[in-house]
């Protein structure tokens, strides 16, 4: 078995014996140059799904920051509505005033978060996009009837739209 072993080495030996100096480091310069670019082409690989990771990234917390700005203002609007129903005429004008000034950084932020939602590539994002804009549609129903009912003396109200900008609003920002 040593001998074997032996003559192996002796192969090994007599294949590099036979190469010159020149040879062998053009050899071993190769073999260092294909180790470099695989080192190279894994990193600009890894490098490529990084920055495509970032760009998602950056796309969603555009429309994360469209969104939140749209369900505060949104929650802001929703308490001058209710108060605006409930106060009389008198009182109930600065309400008004204030959730027609929300109401411009609600439709502003939605619209930019629904411009975003439809170009997005995330299909659970487009279903959670339909699903925010039926309830959107909600609640401009609910602003349209707030409206009328502000503008009446506080006996000929819908007694039940108190409790309607409540739950609309709530299904909306959830």
């Amino acid at each position: 078995v040593r001998r074997r072993f032996t003559t192996n080495g002796a192969r090994v030996t007599k294949l590099f014996a036979k190469l010159s100096i020149r040879t062998t480091l053009a050899c071993l310069i190769g073999l260092m140059g294909l180790i470099v670019a695989a080192l190279c082409g894994q990193q600009m690989w890894t490098s490529y799904w990084q920055h495509s990771a970032a760009v998602k990234a950056a796309e969603l917390a555009k429309l994360d920051q469209d969104l939140f700005n749209a369900l505060v203002s949104a929650r802001y609007e929703r308490a001058s509505l209710q108060t605006a129903v409930i106060q009389s005429l008198d009182k109930n004008q600065s309400s008004i005033a204030t959730y027609q000034t929300r109401r411009k950084e609600v439709d502003a932020a939605m619209a930019a978060a629904r411009e975003t939602l439809a170009t997005t590539p995330f299909p659970a994002l487009k279903s959670a996009a339909n699903t925010l804009s039926a309830r959107f549609t909600d609640y401009n129903a609910l602003r349209d009837a707030v409206d009328r009912d502000a503008k009446l003396v506080p006996a000929s109200r819908d007694k039940t739209l108190v409790g309607k900008v409540l739950s609309v609003g709530d299904a909306y920002l959830q």
